[in-house]
């Protein structure tokens, strides 16, 4: 389930290492020392993106040791890393380009903290800005930015300096690029080392120097972030933070990739997401390679619009249904309130399914109502015998082709008879739907669609048919039908996924959790999750994939290559299957505070053989 984690984070050695370019990046850090102000009380609080590390060193010597660690400097993927390194696109290539300095010249110099910050001033308008503590290290830094800009001269750069808030500000003006006028700032003062590309977000910085009011660490929704972390982690330093307030973000990203209308940022006001305040949280890399993460979404009610069918009632079975088996990819457990659901999801289903066809959901349930069609009131014949728990697994089929990536998706019922009339009312007469019989099972496996041949020849059949059925208490529906056929069939059942030892063992690790309290439960066997987006990469076979990861990777490395991620060679990683033993399991506990959500998980090496 959490393969996004592992993606990223295995990408944090050669992130960590890219981090000093002001254009995209973070960077490094010591020991925190000396009288150098903490980054959080300089940046303003219209600061939309923050991360933050605590010691670039103790970061990067635990990232080493973890099993993720040895999965991205294993020699199975050096040729594919390496090839990352060389695209000149790449962010840490461009940034090296503008800022005139290396990557090992500014570690070097690092004393403290290190961070980067991107700040919104309008629609068009935002900039970021990297700070680092060289307490006791002034003179060096100084040096570090003669150098830069002689080097900057010589590629055709002009430089100039100017006094700001009683600081000494270089200017280096760059050739334009495109059209667009650039430049890179530096300053050095008490101990804190600065570089921007906007002579703006400098002068404001510089501003509030010893002004902690309207800081980011002032900000509500950063401050209750940070507060609930740090007394989750009793004491512990995390190596890494992060805050961020994603509709401005989403939306600040979207409209300078398009130029078009502000569409995201509106739709997510329309529908009252922009209640999610902002999202942030702690990574520590402990000694023993383990990887422990804390997210905490700050979401204060009320809420309004769609946002209202985020209802999360705590307490209730978290753990899988006993007929789930040990082999699935990933499990997790959400308990949500599904009449709440289908009450406030119209707007935001009109608006982004049916592409702002107003009434298409209430027109679709009055369909299904109606006399001469099934007669199915959704909410009174099917919704109301579900109990407010939904049960995600993956169900991966092979051999790996586009939509071989299954997820079921389980309800409890509390009324299983009415619940299969229900659905059987549903596709009787429906000439789409094909009723398939499985030894066993009193109510049929229906198949929704039909089957097609991949594009490529070296393909398998490319299964297109979804799948819904009602058995042993629950309804289920699938994707893929033949993943509710194999989760039903499979020899593991005889060892169910609550009894197995990976499971066991990742449950120790998020101990600490009143059940009552819980809302989420998540379980991944990160390697058998990870395997289909991984080999769709690698085969180059992405463009019509279901794979719930390809597009995440593809859209990180687009952003790493300012939006062109063309030139990413797929093809250089290794087969999955030389690399998937470094991988163990992943999971996180949810439950709800009064002004969101907290999200606790880890990441545990595989077991020793």
């Amino acid at each position: 389930m959490f393969a996004t984690e592992v993606v990223g984070v295995t990408s944090c050695r050669t992130i960590a290492g890219a981090w000093v370019w002001v254009s995209a990046v973070l960077l490094l850090a010591a020991n925190v020392r000396g009288a150098a102000p903490a980054s959080e009380l300089l940046l303003p609080d219209t600061t939309k993106l923050y991360v933050r590390a605590a010691s670039l060193d103790r970061l990067l010597t635990n990232f080493d040791k973890s099993h993720l660690g040895r999965f991205w400097n294993g020699a199975e993927m050096t040729e594919f890393v390496q090839h990352l390194r060389a695209l000149p696109q790449m962010f840490w290539t461009r940034g090296e380009r503008n800022v005139g300095t290396t990557c090992d010249e500014l570690r070097q110099l690092a004393a403290g903290e290190a961070s980067l910050a991107t700040v919104v001033f309008t629609k068009d308008h935002s900039a970021s800005i990297f700070l680092a503590q060289v307490d006791g290290r002034e003179s060096g830094a100084r040096e570090l930015v003669t150098n830069a800009i002689k080097r900057l001269a010589s590629g055709g750069a002009t430089h100039a300096q100017r006094a700001v808030a009683g600081t000494a500000v270089d200017v280096v003006s760059l050739r334009p690029e495109k059209g667009a006028r650039r430049q890179t700032v530096f300053f050095v003062r008490d101990g804190v080392l600065g570089i921007s590309g906007d002579m703006e977000l400098v002068g404001i910085v510089l501003s509030r120097w010893g002004k902690p009011e309207g800081s980011l660490s002032r900000l509500g929704a950063y401050r209750d972030i940070m507060d609930r972390c740090a007394a989750r982690a009793e004491g512990v330093v995390p190596d890494l933070s992060w805050y961020c307030d994603p509709v401005q973000l989403v939306t600040r990203m979207r409209t300078r990739e398009t130029d078009d209308e502000d569409e995201v940022g509106e739709s997510a006001r329309r529908h009252g997401f922009d209640g999610i305040r902002g999202v942030g949280g702690f990574v520590h890399f402990d000694d023993g390679g383990l990887v422990r993460h804390r997210t905490v979404i700050h979401a204060p009610p009320p809420f309004r619009s769609s946002l209202r069918m985020l209802s999360f009632p705590p307490g209730g079975d978290s753990q899988p249904v006993d007929w789930v088996p040990s082999d699935v990819s990933s499990y997790l457990s959400l308990s949500i309130d599904v009449g709440n659901v289908l009450e406030h999801c119209a707007a935001a289903y009109d608006d982004m399914i049916a592409s702002g066809a107003q009434g298409t959901f209430d027109g679709l349930l009055k369909d299904l109502r109606a006399a001469d069609g099934p007669g199915v009131d959704v909410k009174s014949d099917l919704v109301a015998h579900l109990q407010d728990r939904m049960e995600l697994i993956g169900r991966p089929t092979v051999p790996v082709s586009e939509t071989s990536e299954g997820s079921v998706a389980v309800f409890r019922t509390h009324d299983e008879p009415k619940v299969a009339a229900a659905v059987e009312r549903l596709m009787q007469d429906d000439p789409g739907a094909t009723r398939i019989r499985l030894r066993g099972h009193q109510q049929a496996l229906w198949k929704i669609g039909e089957d097609a041949e991949a594009g490529s020849a070296e393909g398998p059949l490319k299964l297109i048919s979804s799948g819904i059925m009602v058995t042993r208490g629950c309804l289920l529906f699938a994707n893929n039908y033949e993943s509710i056929r194999s989760l039903l069939t499979s020899p593991a059942a005889k060892t169910p996924l609550s009894g197995s030892a990976a499971f066991r063992r990742l449950n120790e690790a998020l101990a600490g959790h009143r059940a009552d309290d819980v809302v989420l439960r998540s379980f991944s066997h990160t390697d058998r999750d990870l395997m289909t987006s991984f080999e769709l990469l690698r085969l180059g076979k992405t463009e019509d994939a279901e794979a719930k990861y390809v597009r995440w990777i593809e859209g990180l490395l687009a952003a790493a290559c300012g939006g062109d991620s063309g030139d990413v060679a797929f093809k250089r990683l290794p087969k999955f299957e030389s690399v998937r033993h470094y991988l163990g399991t992943s999971g996180m506990v949810g439950s709800a505070h009064e002004n969101g959500w907290l999200l606790e998980g880890v990441l545990l090496p595989p077991e020793p053989k």
